[in-house]
Parts: C-alpha cells; structure tokens; sequence
C-alpha cells in the first residue's frame, strides 16, 4: 500500500485513474499534509480527478480549503459541482455561504439539493428561491426522493443519456449495450438492462486471479458508485464493475452518474489489470 507521500506524488501521474485513486485515498486517509496537492489536483483536466480531490478535501476537513473547493460551485460537470458543496457543508466554513446560496439555483437537482444540506450543516438562515430544484422538490413533497417523472420511461432517459454522452447504443436482451468513450482514446462497453424492479449496469474488466483479489477488495473500499465483482465468463473468473438502481427513482441525474462512473472506473481497472482497452 502507498505511503502519503508516494500517494502525494501519484496526483502528478499521467494516468488520469492513478491521479483519481491517489486522491481518493488521500481523502480516506485524511491526510492534512496533503491539503496543497489535493488543491492543484481540483485544476485537473479530468472531471472525476477533480470531484476525487474535491471529495477529499471535504474528508480531510481543513478549512483552507475553503477558497480553492469555491470556484468548483461553477464548474462544467455537476458531479464536480456536488461534490464541491458536500465538501464545503463538512468544512463547516460560514465564509462559503453566499456561493453555496447561488448554488441553490442550480438546474441540477442533486447539486442544489448539495448546496441546501451544505447551508443546513453551516447552521446559517437559508433563502431558498422558489424557482431552485431542491425547493421545487420540497414543495411536491419529494424531499430526500428522487423521482424519474420527468416524462418517458426509464428507456427513453438511457437512450437520451447515451446521445449525450456520445455513446454507441445497440440493444440486447431486455436491454441495451453501450461502448462509452471515456477520453484519451480509450473506451468502455456497459450493458444494462432490467431485473424485476431494478436496472443494472455491468461492464467487463478483466482477469480475477487471487493475487488481484485483496486489490480489489482495497479499491472498492474508495469508490462511490458501482463495485467490483467476480463473476465466470466463458468458464474464466472475471472481474465487472455492476451497479443497480432502483427503476422507480432513477431519474436522468441517477441513470447518467451510474452509466458514466461505471464506464471510467471499469476503464480504470481494465488498464491496470491489463494494460489494454478491449472493452
């Protein structure tokens, strides 16, 4: 297992997902020597990189912090943006009030609903518009409930989902099949499809042998979505990244973080156990 400071180093990788796992556990290690790196890290071109060390900086829990996790209120992807406002609602900084207020109007629900338990947490006086998520939600006594009435059916939100993400869609049994592209060139193949009240997502990663096993074991201690297992493929022991949702509540927000974090960290581990991008 690393050291802080090989972890610390392991933030300067060119490989995005060794970047993504040394922030991780850096986050989980609660390392305040790490506070400046983990910093640079929220500069990172990788959005999942910066969500990673934004998640740590909120688990590490020192409030220099504060003016670097701020900027991330009005970052492009919404699961940075989140993951910003959890981090500053247990930073517990009362400086950080007047973003996380702008962040309640935020058109993404799971980021003002963020910024309203961050506001809660910081024990300030909440003004929340009308026209925020959170307090829509609220008033149609959805709080703390996601809800897929967004019009359509479960269907339709992963075929609108795979457009946006640019991703090949074919279907199969009770189902369908995507192939993501994940950046850098590399791609991801994730089936999904629906078992009695559920959805599920699997993508292939490669080889199970037992000398990967503790690795594994070790790995899916740091993520948030999606874990690791071992399933037999054509008789060999393989491992897949498998999430479920139920298909009551998966609304767009839910199918999208699920399709998206099961595609590049099922990517992440093909590379590391394979060195390869066959999936």
């Amino acid at each position: 297992m690393e050291t802080i400071e090989e972890l610390k180093e392991n933030l300067s990788s060119e490989d995005y997902g060794v970047r993504r796992f040394a922030a991780e556990e850096l986050g989980r290690l609660q390392a305040k020597e790490a506070v400046s790196e983990l910093a640079q890290a929220l500069g990172d071109d990788k959005w999942d990189v910066r969500r990673a060390g934004a998640t740590a900086l909120g688990n590490v829990g020192e409030k220099e912090a504060v003016p670097v996790l701020l900027p991330l209120l009005k970052d492009s992807d919404w699961f940075v943006r989140e993951a910003a406002a959890v981090a500053l609602g247990k930073l517990g900084d009362k400086s950080a009030a007047a973003a996380l207020q702008e962040c309640l109007h935020d058109g993404v629900y799971s980021v003002s609903k963020a910024a309203d338990s961050a506001l809660r947490k910081l024990g300030v006086e909440i003004s929340q518009p009308a026209d925020a998520p959170a307090a829509q939600a609220a008033a149609e006594g959805q709080t703390g409930k996601k809800t897929a009435e967004e019009g359509g059916s479960s269907r339709d939100r992963i075929v609108s989902v795979s457009q946006e993400l640019g991703a090949s869609l074919a279907t199969i049994e009770n189902g369908f099949r995507l192939r993501v592209e994940v950046g850098e060139g590399r791609h991801q193949t994730i089936e999904v499809w629906f078992e009695q009240d559920q959805i599920v997502y699997q993508t292939t990663c490669g080889p199970a042998t037992p000398d990967n096993y503790l690795w594994a074991l070790k790995t899916n201690y740091t993520v948030e979505c999606g874990s690791l297992a071992v399933v037999d493929i054509e008789s060999q022991p393989t491992f897949v990244v498998v999430e479920r949702q139920l298909e009551e509540t998966a609304d767009t927000e839910e199918i999208r973080r699920a399709i998206w974090t099961i595609a590049t960290f099922g990517d992440w581990v093909e590379e590391a156990l394979t060195k390869e991008d066959k999936r």
